[in-house]
């Protein structure tokens, strides 16, 4: 039955097998048996073409035998064909195997089938294909030949597939086998292995079988190198590459052999002797790993070769490991030793914001913070520094850190914050008490300004414990003696006023400190307190004193001039006053007029009435050109009416009721005006007169009086109805109602008075409430405006001051128009903001005010794009001789800005260059900005380095053209090439910035800077 099933299956495999259908040859009248016998000795002779030949005349001479015989031998004969096929490497032959060993059950021909298909494949460097061929060949039907050459094969397979595990044992076999084929390759493999398994003493032992055999003795040298390093034998490894690299012949690893002995000169701190070795490496390989190069630079950083250390720690810039951050501080100290402190401070920053050594990290942040300090770029520095507090709370640097940290924020006045660190500084060296001394006298100032004087001479009297400074010191005592003052401490003014002058003696540069704590400004205080204590004499004393100290200052000498003037008038020395008034008027400065005003009240106690009135006029004709011409009106007036001359007094203040720079006079007029009416027993205009208060001026201080008055009137008329009808038709309250409304006034105004704007707030609203039309409801809706201005709520504000700019005219309406423009321009609605600014300007009657009206005119022209207007407000503000510094400087500013947007940059940068130093920082920096930016645009990119690197030390506070001159700063340094200083601009900005549109610029740019540094970096990315 075997027999039976085996012939059918040989006569369907001979069905679907080809061997022969092409080759079909001429052929003698031979035996088919013969043929067979010719294909076997072919075969066995490696004579494979003639042995496919042979085997095919016998498969056809016998395709129609069906014997058991025959089928054996038709298996031999494509066994043959198969075979011979792939050792001549035909294509053909793939099919023909495949088919022969899946359908053959000799198990010597599929596995040698199986043999010859796998070495096709080998041959072809297809490794994965053959594996599964050789694994299926076995070694029972290989010679000892045929099987050491499988191992090395299916090893060098499993080899190049990665399967190491597979391939070491194949190896490993091999390479004992010393006449095999394979000796030496097996060696090399397995020495391979074992040498990347760390099994340094086989893989040494194989490498030193084949490492004078020509084909390996150009590579297995520098193993055996590597594994002396590796075993610690450094001297020998270090002989070895020595001798290697110097061959006349190079190696194929020369380039790794010269790194060899770069490394064990390294480690043994032979860093000079190591440089050429890194040098022939670096010069020779297209990248090199972060850890080669950061050796080679360290070496010339041993040396003290910086700028070739500086080139090398530079590519490590990117590297983001403990490596990296030791290069970024090494570099930042390399870059000290050559005097760049810009780039050493950027070194700093790097190694700073990394935390894999922490006290790297730590020192990095400080030494960034100071020399961010020492170059101007304070705002840095502070960062820095709250950041080093904030993330080591245990630094050994805090005392350092909080002593620096308050040092800068006395830059920005930020003395508040200033002093807090100082309360936490534990080593109080001298450096601690200047910066103490410093520090607490600007907190002091400010805690005056808010009005804590107790708290502020106390602070001030602090820092006389340790007085570093004399300049400080003698400052100090000025200002004890101004708070003593403001304080009715009229003895301690005179004492401490006295100590600071005893100090002035000594020199000190007190200016730089406080421009005010002169000796001739503390002799008017003394003067001001001898004054208060009605020590006139004494007085008279100091002012006269002060006069002497002024030196040139002119304006002082007048200043103590007319206050020893006031004081002789008070002794009643009047003839000496009227001389020492004489002498202003002569001088003819700004106190003349008020020079003129006092004495003329001293001609009336003199008796001298028709000499007072004619020096009042005199005031009173110059108009709007003194300040003392309506004061003089209202009291010519009043002399009028003490000598019985209505008609003139009426007359006299007729001007003063309607005068808009006049207001505050106007309801004091009026009333003068009322009871001279009455005198003249003109009731009808008397009336009129105390009405206009009533209905004009509704929140004056004369009101109630014109109320009383006007009821007074009606009443004496037997006309109580027509004063009922007043009341009604101007929405009043009544005589009962009144006392409550004053009442709940009252009681608002005093919240307000206190500085207490919540309470306040509430208290108007109340009111308001309470009484819509009341008497105070002007008064109410502009101090609950202010209340709401001050706790920053400009939305509830502007509704109280828009109320008050639809009624009439009233002493709030200038300042309502003001804050309500001001708060419209903050939100950004330029076009309620040039409403406002204009009517602000149409109610001002201060050339002050009409300044900032025209300012806001024109920036908010300028941000509604009528460039025009905006131009023409700007040159107003410029023409005008009297036009406030600052003003006039935005007023430049804006000029230069619309020449910009007009493209006519050139001619913008005149107006630039003249507000580039303004006391303003912020119109400053903004200038500085267009400067450096017109610098770039030119490609003068000097210039443009410097007035970017002004902008940002010079711009404390202003983040935003702060932050624009370090993108400007980082272009620069693009275009010059200097990515590593770029790089840690930008990202300097993308960390600290809270600006959200700069940083997403900064941080577009600074992957553009690493792209392109990349570019061109030798550095390798493993």
């Amino acid at each position: 039955m075997a027999l039976k099933d085996s012939k059918c299956f040989l006569t369907l495999l001979l069905a679907s097998f080809t061997y022969c259908g092409y080759a079909q040859v001429h052929a003698p009248e031979i035996v088919p048996d013969r043929w067979l016998s010719i294909a076997d000795q072919q075969f066995a002779a490696e004579n494979y073409t003639l042995a496919i030949q042979s085997a095919c005349h016998y498969l056809d001479a016998v395709t129609s035998l069906t014997d058991a015989k025959t089928g054996n031998e038709r298996t031999k004969a494509k066994y043959y064909i198969a075979v011979s096929r792939l050792k001549t490497n035909q294509e053909t032959g793939l099919d023909d195997a495949r088919q022969l060993i899946a359908a053959t059950p000799v198990a010597a021909y599929k596995q040698r089938t199986s043999y010859a298909l796998a070495q096709y494949y080998f041959r072809r460097n297809k490794y994965m294909a053959a594996i599964p061929y050789y694994e299926a060949a076995g070694i029972a039907n290989l010679s000892n030949e045929e099987i050491a050459n499988e191992k090395f094969e299916l090893a060098y397979c499993y080899f190049n597939n990665r399967q190491l595990d597979k391939a070491e044992p194949l190896f490993a076999s091999i390479k004992e086998l010393q006449q095999g084929k394979y000796y030496a390759a097996g060696n090399y493999y397995y020495g391979l292995l074992a040498y990347n398994a760390n099994n340094y003493t086989d893989a040494l032992s194989s490498f030193e079988r084949i490492k004078d055999l020509p084909q390996y003795s150009n590579i297995v040298p520098y193993y055996i190198a590597e594994i002396y390093y590796f075993t610690g034998k450094r001297e020998k490894a270090l002989e070895e590459a020595e001798t290697l690299v110097k061959r006349s012949e190079k190696l194929y690893y020369d380039n790794e052999l010269h790194l060899l002995a770069a490394q064990c000169l390294f480690e043994e701190q032979h860093f000079k002797e190591a440089l050429p070795y890194f040098e022939f490496y670096f010069d020779n390989v297209d990248k090199i790993r972060k850890e080669d190069l950061y050796e080679m630079a360290y070496c010339y950083y041993r040396v003290n070769n910086w700028t070739q250390a500086i080139d090398k720690f530079k590519l490590l810039s990117s590297t983001q490991d403990s490596l990296g951050q030791t290069a970024m501080y090494l570099l930042g100290d390399a870059y000290l030793q050559t005097g760049d402190k810009t780039s050493a401070r950027n070194a700093f920053s790097f190694c700073g914001d990394m935390p894999f050594n922490t006290g790297l990290q730590e020192t990095a942040i400080l030494l960034y913070a100071k020399l961010s300090y020492e170059m101007g770029y304070n705002e840095d520095a502070t960062l820095a520094l709250k950041n080093l507090l904030e993330h080591f709370k245990k630094t050994k640097y805090k005392d350092e850190a909080r002593t620096l940290l308050s040092d800068l924020l006395v830059k920005t006045n930020n003395y508040y914050e200033a002093y807090l660190y100082l309360t936490e500084v534990n080593d109080k060296n001298a450096e601690y008490w200047r910066v103490y001394q410093k520090v607490v006298y600007g907190y002091a100032l400010q805690q005056a300004e808010l009005g804590d004087m107790r708290e502020a001479d106390k602070l001030l009297a602090s820092t006389l414990q340790h007085p570093e400074d004399i300049s400080y010191e003698a400052a100090t005592l000025f200002w004890r003696g101004e708070l003593a003052y403001r304080q009715n401490n009229y003895e301690n003014t005179i004492r401490f006023s006295q100590e600071f002058l005893n100090k002035t003696e000594k020199n000190a540069n007190i200016k730089r400190i406080s421009a005010v704590a002169t000796r001739p400004h503390a002799l008017l205080n003394m003067g001001y307190a001898a004054m208060e204590e009605s020590k006139f004499s004494d007085a008279r004393k100091y002012f006269n004193e002060a006069q002497l100290n002024t030196g040139a200052d002119t304006t002082d000498k007048q200043e103590a001039l007319l206050h020893e003037a006031d004081a002789v008038f008070m002794t009643k020395d009047y003839p000496h006053a009227i001389s020492l008034y004489d002498r202003i008027i002569a001088a003819n400065g700004s106190d003349a007029d008020y020079a003129r005003y006092q004495k003329s009240i001293l001609l009336g106690l003199q008796k001298q009435p028709a000499a007072k009135i004619a020096l009042l006029q005199l005031l009173m004709n110059k108009g709007e050109l003194s300040p003392m011409a309506n004061q003089a009106r209202y009291e010519l007036a009043s002399t009028y009416i003490e000598g019985n001359r209505y008609k003139d007094a009426i007359a006299i203040l007729q001007p003063l009721t309607g005068v808009k720079n006049a207001s505050n006079l106007a309801p004091k007029a009026l009333l003068k005006t009322g009871f001279a009416y009455q005198q003249l027993n003109d009731l009808p205009n008397a009336i009129s007169a105390y009405k206009n208060i009533v209905t004009s001026f509704p929140a004056s201080e004369e009101r109630p009086s014109a109320m009383d008055a006007l009821k007074n009137l009606y009443i004496e008329n037997d006309e109580p109805a027509a004063y009922a009808q007043f009341l009604k038709e101007n929405n009043l309250s009544s005589t009962d109602n009144n006392t409550l409304d004053s009442a709940y006034y009252k009681a608002a105004e005093v919240q307000f008075a206190s500085g207490n704007w919540d309470k306040a707030r509430e208290s108007m609203t109340k009111y308001i409430n309470q009484f819509p039309n009341g008497t105070f409801i002007t008064k109410a809706h502009y101090y609950r405006a202010e209340s709401n201005y001050l706790l920053k709520d400009g939305k509830d504000a502007l509704a109280d001051y828009n109320a008050i700019l639809k009624g009439q005219t009233n002493e709030f309406t200038e300042n309502s128009a003001k804050r309500a423009a001001s708060i419209a321009y903050q939100a950004k609605d330029y076009k309620a903001a040039e409403d406002y600014y204009r009517a602000f300007r149409n109610t001002t009657g201060t050339n002050t005010n009409l300044q900032l009206a025209y300012s806001g005119l024109m920036k908010s022209s300028f941000y509604l794009g009528t460039m025009d207007s905006s131009s023409a407000y700007a040159d107003s503000l410029i023409a005008k001789p009297q036009t406030d510094s600052t003003l006039r400087a935005e007023a430049l500013l804006y000029k230069g800005k619309i020449l910009s947007q007009s493209k006519n940059t050139e001619a913008a940068q005149s107006y630039f260059q003249q507000v580039q130093d303004n006391s303003n920082s912020t119109i400053a920096a903004e200038a500085r900005y267009n400067i450096a930016e017109y610098y770039y645009n030119q490609d003068n990119l000097k210039d443009a380095e410097k007035m970017a690197n002004s902008t940002i030390r010079a711009s404390s506070g202003n983040d935003y053209w702060t932050v624009k001159a370090y993108l400007l700063l980082s272009d620069i340094l693009v275009k010059e090439k200097d990515y590593f200083n770029a790089k840690a601009t930008l990202q300097s900005i993308v960390k600290n910035t809270g600006i959200a549109e700069l940083k997403q610029e900064a941080t577009k740019k600074l992957d553009q800077v690493k792209k392109l540094e990349k570019k061109q970096s030798k550095l390798s990315e493993e």
